[in-house]
């Protein structure tokens, strides 16, 4: 899908869009790549990297919720995506790494109506919202935006392409290497099942299929049937789950997407 050439990407929908913000002086040859999400939306995260942009901050890559890819920055050269950062005995990782922004609010706020907003005061559409735990336990946030189809399938195909120019040893999250600081890209994004593309080279990575409980009470269970024993208090009305399994006479296994409430069976009339 992708192809490097001369430091830059080449394939469907990849634009280029260059700015001085990186570090003129140094060459580097990258060894990691890293996943973040923007907080901003597309076009506002390529205008703050930009070379007249508000922000001294900038990454290589772009990836929209379309999945069309803006590159800003060679990837030889050392962009200002990491800040204070250590990964694999290494510290200073934007001398070592390609750093990826892909557009998404990333934690969210629920407000007493029940809507989501970012922390820059954007709704966001309840359909885009999953509840989940961040790796990072000092991490409070509940719910965070999904990303799409489209952008985690450019993600893998340029995690492939760069990996195979680059020989890069590894697929990272500003969360592994500033723990401390950051929590992008977050739960929501499937850093896992992209380094599994990666090495592995699956056609596809897909979202986890989510249900929202449309009862007030739904019992979640330890086994598909009512004879087995509760795995846990009853769902309440609106709780997000994933699906993991099909059984059975309509019964489905899936992760609670709440903090603290693990696996279980539901019946699956249940749930939309």
């Amino acid at each position: 899908m992708y192809t490097v050439d001369n430091h830059r990407l080449s394939g469907p929908s990849v634009t280029y869009k260059e700015t001085d913000c990186y570090t003129k002086n140094k060459v580097i040859s990258p060894v990691f790549l890293v996943f973040h999400y923007t907080v901003l939306d597309y076009a506002s995260t390529i205008r703050s990297f930009s070379s007249n942009g508000p922000r001294k901050a900038s990454a290589h890559l772009i990836v929209s919720r379309k999945g069309e890819v803006t590159q800003m920055i060679d990837f030889n050269r050392r962009a200002w995506h990491a800040g204070t950062s250590s990964w694999n005995g290494l510290q200073d990782i934007n001398t070592y790494s390609i750093g990826v922004e892909v557009e998404n609010f990333g934690y969210l706020h629920q407000k007493a109506d029940g809507s989501f907003v970012s922390d820059n005061n954007i709704s966001v559409p309840p359909d885009q919202v999953i509840q989940a735990q961040h790796k990072n336990p000092a991490c409070h946030a509940k719910f965070w935006q999904q990303y799409t189809p489209e952008q985690l399938d450019a993600c893998k195909e340029l995690a492939i392409a760069l990996t195979d120019h680059y020989a890069l040893k590894d697929i990272v999250g500003h969360d592994d290497i500033a723990p401390d600081r950051k929590v992008d890209p977050g739960p929501a994004f499937p850093l896992e099942r992209i380094r599994t593309a990666v090495s592995g080279r699956d056609e596809h990575i897909d979202e986890p299929k989510l249900y929202t409980v449309n009862v007030p009470k739904l019992n979640i269970r330890t086994g598909p049937g009512t004879s087995f024993a509760m795995a846990g208090l009853p769902l309440t009305q609106g709780t997000k789950v994933s699906l993991l399994q099909t059984g059975g006479d309509g019964w489905i296994k899936v992760k609670v997407l709440i903090p603290g409430v693990g696996l279980g069976w539901v019946c699956g009339e249940y749930v939309v």
